[in-house]
């Protein structure tokens, strides 16, 4: 018992000892020495909570508390350490206080200890930390700090408010976490490993968030240790540098925009510090002048050392003009010389440097560029060369250009085409005048000038351009055709229109003659194609018609005249002779007519068919003959000008009703390039003139469009077939001629005749009767014809005429019966047309086995294997189909004797 008298009073705490009625039984120095009550003085613990809890509601509690831990104490018979109060001592001080008790036998022991000092502390720590708390949170940075192993065990709202979370949204996480779905670093995380090392992490980084937007942070991250020097954890710092990125970029897009446009622009930037006289050049300008890195001498020190001595004065001037404030802007164009010597012209512009207040910089420093103008000049010199060129298009077109301004509705500028064309007396009438004072005042349509003007005008304007044919008006009131273009063009920042116009009198002039030499052609290609087919009925109805005079003959050599049936047969022979003679007519319209011309004396051929025109004609009607004095000669067949006489004779008669006059003359003429041009197939040069005109009733232009068409006919019927025009036209065309008619209703017509002029000896034609010649001996002939009717019909003719005939239709027949006939064979008569081979191939087949063999070719029309255009070669015994006995017999006399 001594030994735990000795402890409780030397204990280095307060004790006390309690009974179970709650008085002090017994306490120890270090009680009495903390609230500096004697036991006397606090006999029971009621005294104690009163006089350390002066306040009332504090004590009640603090007594409740304290009975529910001796009741905890005896019920479970353990220690307990359940009060720490805040008590006032007897000198009035306060003192934390904490209490303990435990049971010793039915007493309790208190324990009593002093925990100001340690309170004191923790109260400073909670402000110390409160502090800090406030101060971490308010910073306008964002923080994390993380354990040791990198979990999150604090995040403030700026870093929570980077990404749209809550601060404790980021508690547990480790620093590489996922946000939002996207996997994103957290700044420190590559640093983790040289921060465990001592050193501390810097990194900026990019986020791209849910939203769309793009962020940058800029993190600091470092580790802190114990006071053993162990890593305790990491702090991340983190501001958003957002904003400033993009005032970054947009600096940097600035400054690349600058460099560029100085790039594009060609232009040197100096910026010179006008108290020092040094000025920094760019490494444009450098190139600007051909320098090259530190290549600039060291006597250089700004541009002005470089210039012209002609421009010193006047830029000096110029930049203590700027400088002064007497002159806004600074902006000078001289000469600085290049590294070759050479001069370069130099647009310079320049700002005095000033403050963001507006106030010059100290010291004073201009700031500009320099612009090579060398390219610009030699532009402006080839802009006025330009210039000067166009204008001297613009006054030596030959078509009218007029400036109009759709304003003022007047001219404005036109060229010397312009005053040519329309007659304009000088340029002050021309400003008084507009559109409508050029154009009549309707077009040939029949519609108001001024409207369709206005019309134009307005469609020029909105799409750009407008061409048209119009009819223009001079000023002095002559109209003419043109072709016009309105273009809008720009003068001075106002809109004009250029009307262009060209005169189409000329044009439509010769639109005119091309339309007539399009009729013209037109109606030459109509008459030959009338004429094929004219030539081609006329050869089949040739051999038809051979076959009937044949026979028709042959059968009146075997009647007597005074038989009924000779009558008969000679109506018969009669309309086959007449239909033989329209189809000579078709033949010599169509130019299929074989001739054999001759050089005639126009002069004498006419007189001599004088008597029988006459005869043709009648005795009511006169006939005058007014030959030319120059005697033309013409090459052409005597019957076919016979052809041309006598139907332009009948014309002549049948157009006059009763008394009247013909008139026939001759002439000669020379047809030009000019005149032949507008007439289709006609060669410039000398011709013979045969002219018919007559008094009679005339025609109209309808009429003569037709006038030489084949069976085409203005008389009566049964007075005319309508081919003796026709026969004329053929028969001139064959002999490349030209024939003319000139006519009016009521005052006549004239045909003439153009043929060829020769300069040759001409002949005079003697038509003597004919006289069957005699044949010498029976001769061998070989006939071929591939038209069976007219093979035997030619065949009996030739037996009548003594002859032995050898007959064939194909050319591969005469041939063999050739090479079988044992005997000579004297003559060939055969077609020109024929199947397998035509006749002058034959003749030069047979020929060539039986020489001296002679040859009779036989056709209805011109072949071109005997004929050269319708005139028969030289040589060449050719009869006509159909053909009489008569005619037959003296072909073969003349052949073969």
């Amino acid at each position: 018992m001594t030994a735990f008298h000795q402890l409780f009073g030397n204990a280095p705490v307060a004790l006390a000892i309690l009974g179970s009625n709650g008085r002090f039984l017994r306490t120890n120095g270090h009680y009495v020495n903390l609230f500096g009550y004697s036991l006397e003085e606090i006999p029971t613990i009621e005294d104690w909570w009163r006089s350390a809890c002066p306040n009332p509601s504090r004590r009640e509690r603090a007594m409740a508390a304290w009975k529910e831990t001796i009741l905890t104490i005896q019920a479970a018979g353990c220690p307990c350490n359940g009060i720490e109060h805040e008590v006032t001592c007897k000198d009035g001080q306060i003192r934390f206080v904490a209490i303990s008790a435990s049971l010793i036998g039915e007493d309790i022991l208190a324990a009593f200890q002093d925990v100001s000092a340690q309170k004191r502390a923790e109260a400073f720590l909670r402000r110390s930390e409160e502090r800090h708390r406030l101060l971490v949170e308010n910073l306008p940075l964002g923080i994390t700090i993380m354990d040791r192993y990198h979990n999150i065990v604090y995040t403030n709202k700026i870093k929570a408010d980077y990404f749209n979370k809550r601060p404790d949204w980021f508690l547990g996480r480790k620093c590489h976490h996922e946000y939002e779905g996207q996997d994103f670093p957290c700044a420190h995380c590559p640093g983790t490993r040289a921060m465990a090392d001592g050193e501390s992490h810097e990194v900026v980084v990019q986020i791209d968030k849910p939203d769309g937007r793009s962020s940058w942070f800029h993190n600091r991250a470092f580790r802190y240790c114990n006071e053993q020097g162990e890593v305790e954890g990491f702090v991340e710092l983190t501001e958003d540098i957002t904003a400033r990125k993009k005032a970054e970029e947009a600096l940097r897009i600035s400054e690349e925009r600058l460099s560029y446009a100085l790039q594009g622009s060609n232009e040197g930037l100096w910026d010179w510090n006008l108290e020092t006289d040094e000025a920094y050049l760019s490494p444009r300008w450098m190139e600007m002048l051909g320098y090259g890195p530190n290549e600039l001498p060291q006597r250089v020190q700004t541009w002005m050392s470089l210039l012209h001595p002609e421009d010193v004065e006047r830029a000096q001037a110029h930049t203590e003009a700027c400088l002064s404030g007497l002159q806004p802007r600074y902006e000078i164009e001289f000469r600085l010389r290049h590294k070759t010597g050479r001069w370069v012209p130099i647009l310079s512009r320049a700002v005095i440097a000033r403050d963001r207040h507006g106030q010059p910089l100290v010291p004073r420093r201009l700031v500009g560029t320099h612009m090579d103008m060398s390219g610009y000049k030699a532009m402006e010199n080839a802009l006025y060369a330009s210039e000067a060129r166009y204008r001297k298009v613009f006054e030596c077109n030959p078509a009218a250009i007029l400036i109009f301004s759709p304003q003022s509705w007047h001219f404005v500028e036109c060229n010397p085409a312009a005053v040519a064309m329309l007659r304009i007396p000088d340029i002050e009438v021309l400003r008084t005048i507009g559109p409508e004072d050029i154009s009549p005042e309707r077009q040939p349509d029949g519609s108001l000038s001024r409207d369709q003007t206005r019309e134009r005008i307005e469609a020029a304007l909105r799409d750009g351009n407008c061409f048209f044919e119009w009819r223009h008006k001079r000023l002095d009131g002559e109209e003419f055709p043109s072709l016009t273009s309105l273009i809008p063009i720009e003068l001075e920042g106002r809109v004009f229109l250029q009307a262009t116009i060209h005169d189409h009198t000329e044009q439509k002039r010769a639109e005119d003659e091309q339309e007539k030499l399009r009729q013209q052609l037109h109606q030459a290609r109509k008459m030959e194609s009338i004429g094929r087919l004219a030539g081609g009925v006329a050869h089949d109805f040739n051999n038809m018609l051979g076959v009937i005079l044949g026979y028709s003959e042959l059968a009146l050599g075997q009647l007597q005249p005074t038989q009924s049936l000779h009558a008969d047969l000679r109506e018969i022979h009669l309309a086959a002779r007449r239909s033989s003679e329209l189809t000579q007519q078709l033949l010599a319209f169509a130019r299929k007519q074989t001739v054999s011309p001759k050089v005639l004396d126009l002069n004498a051929t006419v007189e001599g068919m004088l008597n029988m025109l006459r005869r043709l004609i009648g005795e009511d009607i006169d006939v005058a003959w007014r030959p030319g004095k120059d005697s033309p000669q013409v090459r052409v067949d005597p019957s076919q000008l016979d052809q041309i006489l006598f139907n332009l004779c009948a014309n002549a008669r049948d157009a006059i009703r009763d008394i009247g006059k013909i008139t026939i003359e001759t002439g000669c003429q020379v047809l030009d390039g000019p005149y032949c041009a507008t007439n289709v197939d006609l060669v410039p040069g000398n011709y013979a003139v045969l002219s018919v005109s007559d008094n009679g009733c005339g025609m109209s232009q309808e009429i003569m469009a037709y006038l030489f068409e084949p069976f085409f006919t203005t008389k009566e019927i049964g007075r005319g077939t309508g081919l003796g025009l026709a026969t004329v036209y053929g028969i001139v065309k064959q002999n490349h001629g030209h024939i003319t008619v000139s006519s009016d209703p009521g005052q006549g017509s004239t045909f003439k005749v153009y043929l060829p002029r020769y300069e040759t000896e001409a002949t005079t034609e003697h038509k003597d009767a004919a006289v069957l010649p005699t044949v010498s001996g029976r001769k061998v002939i070989l006939l071929v014809e591939d038209e069976p009717m007219l093979l035997e019909m030619a065949a009996r003719m030739l037996g009548l005429l003594g002859h032995t005939v050898l007959t064939a239709t194909t050319p591969g027949e005469a041939v063999r019966l050739a090479e079988e006939h044992a005997g000579q064979i004297d003559l060939l008569m055969t077609d020109v047309v024929m199947p397998e081979m035509n006749g002058r191939r034959l003749a030069e087949l047979l020929q060539s086995s039986y020489p001296g063999l002679a040859c009779l070719f036989m056709s209805g029309y011109t072949a071109n294997v005997i004929v050269d255009h319708g005139v028969l070669e030289e040589g060449v015994a050719f009869l006509h189909k159909p053909f009489t006995l008569q005619e037959l017999a003296e072909k073969i006399g003349g052949v073969v004797g």
